[in-house]
């Protein structure tokens, strides 16, 4: 069982968040000038690169014998992120 106590915005957690939020994003909004597509297929993998961290990902991680449990808090970070970071995409998309 998880506590809210374990989670800790540590450098790891913020470099995570920061790529899976910010340099993600950034990274196809800069790829999708390079290739004609339309507007809303370009809006959606905008979307798509700025999603939170899968569930299954701590999964996975417990199979293989990773850090399931930083895997499971990654998860948890990135989904709450996710509710104040998609309205701001999708403002800037429309913009």
């Amino acid at each position: 069982k998880a506590s809210w106590s374990e989670i800790k915005f540590d450098r790891e957690l913020t470099v995570a968040m920061v790529g899976r939020f910010v340099i993600c994003p950034l990274c196809v909004m800069v790829c999708l000038p390079f290739f004609a597509l339309p507007k809303l297929m370009s809006d959606v993998f905008v979307m798509q690169a700025a999603m939170p961290a899968m569930t299954n990902t701590s999964i996975v991680a417990k199979v293989y014998g990773g850090d399931y449990k930083y895997a499971a808090m990654l998860t948890v970070v990135s989904t709450l992120l996710a509710v104040i970071t998609t309205p701001f995409y999708m403002w800037v998309l429309r913009g």
